[in-house]
């Protein structure tokens, strides 16, 4: 994690003071965060709060200690003061400034409800972030990985990548930002923009990719091969052993060490219930060989 995506962990309460001193111990990069943080763990960490009440429970702790502090510990409240004021800006950025985030780790998928009632399904690997709905007139999502839409009616939704902008009213759609743009429509249509800024609308049962920086014409999808990572399963044909392999890392959280040169390419399907058999189905085809120790897998 970021020091940002920490110090969320921490205010939301889902990381303890114990594992954040033990993270600071260990990563050089979180010293800067140590003085202020320490100092204000004995401050109560609002729990399952909304923005607005997470900050009042903070900032009225914070002048309740300072208080205390300053009949104490006159000569010091100058001091007091500025650690307080430094983590009331502190919180204040993370709540208000930094948008919300929402992180499937490798060998996870997970289901997050967006604020204003759209669901969005995340593949492995795969990270999203907004900014509350309800203070904008439009709703904006920015997704790094894989993930399934499937969006209420309202003012404009758009998914933003590395590689293009996916804009839509009310639809489901499947969205991939990992090696160049994949969008596949279910429902209603979409409008597809690349980074280079070419368009096109997609109506339903369509689907369109880049190929270098150019939307491909779109094309009818097989909708029990699409978007089936929704169900833990992976049909490949003619993809490059690199590309399927990523998947197989993804999926397990393991890493696969392959130093083969050749462009070899894949045709076939693995589901994420069973790395043995995922492991036999792609490699046994190929004629290769492999050798599992601890979360490495070695290829030959």
């Amino acid at each position: 994690m970021d020091q940002e995506d920490i110090i969320k962990e921490w205010i939301a309460g889902r990381l303890s003071n114990e594992e954040l001193d033990k993270m600071i111990k260990e990563r050089a990069d979180l010293e800067p965060l140590q003085k202020i943080i320490s100092g204000s763990k004995d401050l109560g960490v609002p729990h399952k709060r909304s923005k607005a009440e997470a900050w009042d429970v903070l900032a009225s702790q914070i002048v309740e200690k300072d208080h205390s502090k300053g009949l104490k510990l006159k000569p010091y409240v100058h001091i007091s003061i500025a650690a307080s004021l430094s983590l009331i800006l502190l919180v204040a950025y993370i709540l208000f400034a930094l948008p919300e985030s929402v992180k499937a780790p490798k060998g996870e998928h997970l289901s997050h409800v967006l604020p204003d009632g759209s669901q969005v399904w995340l593949n492995a690997d795969s990270k999203i972030s907004y900014r509350d709905f309800k203070q904008q007139d439009e709703r904006k999502v920015t997704l790094k990985g894989e993930a399934y839409f499937d969006v209420r009616e309202g003012g404009k939704f758009e998914v933003t990548g590395e590689y293009g902008t996916v804009l839509v009213l009310g639809t489901s759609f499947n969205v991939s930002q990992r090696e160049g743009l994949h969008v596949s429509c279910f429902k209603g249509s979409v409008q597809v923009t690349t980074k280079e800024g070419r368009q096109l609308t997609l109506k339903a049962g369509n689907t369109t990719r880049t190929k270098n920086g150019v939307l491909t014409t779109p094309t009818r999808f097989n909708a029990e091969r699409e978007a089936t990572w929704l169900t833990g399963d992976f049909y490949f044909e003619g993809a490059s052993l690199e590309y399927v392999l990523k998947e197989l890392e993804r999926q397990f959280n393991v890493e696969v060490v392959y130093e083969g040169k050749d462009q070899r390419t894949y045709t076939g399907y693995f589901n994420n219930r069973d790395l043995d058999e995922a492991l036999q189905l792609i490699f046994q085809p190929m004629s290769l060989s492999y050798k599992k120790e601890g979360s490495k897998i070695y290829v030959e």
